[in-house]
């Protein structure tokens, strides 16, 4: 899948038997239990199109405390290939109230760059698509890394917790998989479009994007709602542009 879960190495990953899937209402839930006797329960339900909302709840199911730490993965089929894939992929972590591009290690066998702090989420730009998790609650860490096969992922990592005889803690997530849109992405409200990089000049384009949305709800077409922007930009620059002609005839 394009978000998996992935067990600390201090945790036993041995499981009893296969997943058991459930049909639910707007989702489905996934439980498995392990052989230290945690019950694993992934509940998924969607979120528009393009989105999960996620759930995992872990149950210790045995007599004596158990030790239960966790990481998220997020994978696509994305490769650094050449140059321009290099330009266009791009993984960030918002992270201590700014969004951070994460460093891409050269080779699978780098050290994977570690990034700590007050994280709110990781996401994975290519040239049309994003991919991007946001947990709702405190995370240890995220990274990136390079595949054998040169595809690029993304992980944050979890607290490991000691769970005691009877007891379930539970984390949420928001999963999105979809278009690099800056205003689908904003639409779930949890600050994922900023993972867009929208260049040295992001106020401007922010403000284009806008406008160019508020043209599209009037005319209902992109096609026209880009004429009237484009009009309106000219507009907007006609007193500059003639004040530039008026210098390049002076200088005749």
């Amino acid at each position: 899948g394009i978000f998996s879960l992935s067990c600390d190495p201090a945790t036993d990953e041995s499981v009893l038997g296969k997943y058991r899937y459930e049909k639910i209402e707007d989702g489905a839930t996934f439980s498995i239990i392990l052989k230290n006797g945690a019950e694993i329960k992934k509940i998924y339900k969607i979120n528009n199109s393009n989105g999960l909302e996620s759930e995992i709840k872990i149950k210790n199911t045995v007599g004596s405390p158990v030790s239960f730490g966790y990481s998220i993965i997020g994978a696509t089929s994305l490769k650094i290939r050449d140059a321009q894939d290099v330009r266009f992929i791009e993984p960030s972590v918002y992270l201590n109230g700014k969004c951070v591009k994460m460093s891409i290690p050269k080779t699978p066998d780098s050290t994977w760059n570690v990034y700590s702090g007050d994280i709110e989420w990781v996401a994975l730009q290519g040239k049309y698509f994003t991919l991007a998790n946001k947990p709702y609650q405190k995370t240890v860490s995220s990274t990136v890394s390079k595949q054998q096969d040169r595809i690029i992922c993304i992980y944050f990592k979890n607290d490991t917790v000691q769970i005691v005889p009877g007891a379930t803690i539970s984390n949420k997530f928001l999963l999105y998989s979809g278009p690099a849109d800056y205003a689908m992405m904003a639409s779930y409200g949890a600050g994922i479009e900023k993972s867009i990089n929208l260049g040295t000049f992001a106020a401007i384009s922010n403000a284009l994007i806008w406008l160019l949305n508020v043209f599209h709800k009037i005319s209902g077409n992109y096609g026209v709602a880009i004429i009237l922007l484009s009009i309106l930009v000219s507009f907007a620059l006609y007193p500059l542009t003639m004040k530039s002609f008026k210098s390049m005839k002076e200088m005749q």
